[in-house]
C-alpha cells in the first residue's frame, strides 16, 4: 500500500506546472477570499446599522441575551482573524 502513495507522488510531481503559482496570484486568490468574508459585516458597520441588519442565525440552547451581542462577535471574529493573519 505504501508503494501507491510513493507511485501518486511521482506522478503528480512529473507535473510541474500543476502546483506552481506566483506569489501574485496567491495574494490575488486570498484578497478575494478575505473581501468576500469581511465585506458584508464591514460594509454595513461603515453604515452604522449592523445591529439592525445583521442576519441572526442562533443555536437553539445560546443563551437568552445572545441577540444583544451576536453583532459585536461578528466583528471581534473578524478583526480577531486578521490578527491571526498577520
Amino acid at each position: 500500500m505504501r508503494w501507491m502513495w510513493g507511485l501518486c507522488l511521482v506522478i503528480l510531481s512529473m507535473n510541474r506546472g500543476w502546483a506552481q503559482t506566483s506569489e501574485t496570484d496567491d495574494r490575488a486568490i486570498f484578497l478575494k477570499y478575505l473581501i468576500q468574508l469581511a465585506d458584508p459585516v464591514l460594509v454595513i458597520l461603515s453604515q452604522g446599522t449592523l445591529k439592525k441588519n445583521m442576519p441572526l442565525r442562533l443555536a437553539p440552547k445560546a443563551y437568552p441575551d445572545r441577540e444583544k451581542v451576536a453583532h459585536l462577535e461578528a466583528f471581534g471574529r473578524l478583526v480577531g482573524g486578521y490578527g491571526a493573519l498577520a
